[in-house]
């Protein structure tokens, strides 16, 4: 007799992860950066590879900027190639 495995689709975290998550099944794709095509945040249908469900799924990009002083002698990589 085969085991069925109860999923509690009610509490599968997939707003806002790192990772593609099936809402259906909470299968994580790896690799989900391959989904996103042309810049297009709007990913579209997928059907999943653990249970086989579809559903729509968007991606967010999120830039961050780190900067901080120059130290005093310090040369920039940018300002060494720039002199050449």
């Amino acid at each position: 007799m085969e085991e069925t495995i109860e999923i509690d689709t009610e509490n599968i975290e997939c707003w806002g992860t790192d990772e593609v998550v099936c809402p259906h099944c909470g299968y994580e794709f790896s690799d989900s950066w391959e989904f996103l095509k042309n810049n297009d945040p709007d990913i579209g249908k997928i059907t999943c590879d653990g249970c086989g469900m579809e559903f729509k799924c968007e991606g967010e990009y999120s830039i961050q900027y780190y900067s901080e002083k120059i130290k005093e002698g310090e040369k920039l990589m940018s300002l060494i190639f720039e002199e050449k």
